[in-house]
């Protein structure tokens, strides 16, 4: 019997249309219906006597206009995916900025981590301000809302790693450039994986992480992913030729097939 799932998110959620759009027969027993909107347009919804619901009217509106409805039961479905929504590896690594801790090779002492540049920190301190971090995304807040309501599998799903085009020194992602520099992003990438799966597990949701085959260095996305994307996910509209943070519909069926693992 074919189980009815929920997808939530922002323009992550394209990966995952596009790819049931154009291969759903490879998950015949999951089917989806989608709620969401690009950008903060969740921000106001939360559940109210057991809708996912908003009081915004134009967040109301957005999401009405990409999805058809603007509120839904999550109690309704056999099992809730999110993905995006402020949850992702790009939620820690400002935590490495200017910190390490002894398990990284750049600051395995307090002077190999003062010639880095960074502040000798216990390990212990940088999990605490990551779980800090990845608690208060807008994911983990709806995960909870939901868990609240329904009992039934909540998966949160991994947002693809940035493509390399964001090795640019001094821009807004220079903490990449520091990282990959420093040749760290193995350990960055192993310490935000057990972190995700720990605060999922902590509020009751299964992790579903990034696709080995798909990672480059530990922090990056390798680029065939990451072509011919289409944002928003409701428009069959291309994204540019390479989209450094959004996935194609390849990666949203390595994701599908996650789903359609842990269903089995």
């Amino acid at each position: 019997m074919s189980k009815k799932g929920l997808l939530i998110g922002n323009s992550h959620l394209a990966a995952y249309a596009r790819a049931l759009e154009v291969g759903a027969q490879l998950w015949p027993d999951q089917s989806y219906d989608r709620f969401g909107a690009y950008g903060d347009w969740l921000d106001s919804f939360g559940i109210e006597d057991g809708w996912l619901c908003s009081q915004d009217d134009k967040a109301n509106q957005m999401v009405a206009s990409l999805t058809g409805v603007s509120k839904l039961r999550p109690d309704e479905y056999d099992f809730i995916v999110l993905t995006g929504l402020r949850f992702s590896i790009f939620a820690l690594i400002r935590l490495f900025k200017q910190k390490g801790c002894v398990a990284m090779a750049s600051a395995r002492d307090y002077e190999t981590a003062r010639a880095n540049g960074l502040t000798l920190v216990s390990e212990m301190l940088l999990q605490h301000l990551a779980q800090e971090q990845l608690n208060t995304s807008l994911a983990m807040r709806l995960v909870r809302d939901i868990r609240a309501v329904t009992d039934v599998p909540v998966f949160l799903a991994s947002q693809p790693r940035p493509t390399r085009q964001v090795l640019i020194k001094g821009t807004k992602f220079g903490t990449f450039y520091e990282i990959s520099r420093l040749k760290e992003g193995d350990f960055i990438s192993a310490f935000y994986q057990k972190m995700a799966h720990k605060v999922c597990a902590e509020a009751g949701a299964i992790y579903l992480p990034q696709p080995p085959k798909t990672i480059e260095d530990g922090l990056f996305t390798e680029e065939s992913y990451m072509i011919g994307t289409v944002r928003p996910y409701h428009k069959i509209r291309p994204g540019k030729k390479m989209d450094y943070r959004h996935a194609n519909a390849e990666f949203g069926a390595l994701m599908l097939d996650q789903i359609a693992a842990h269903l089995s």
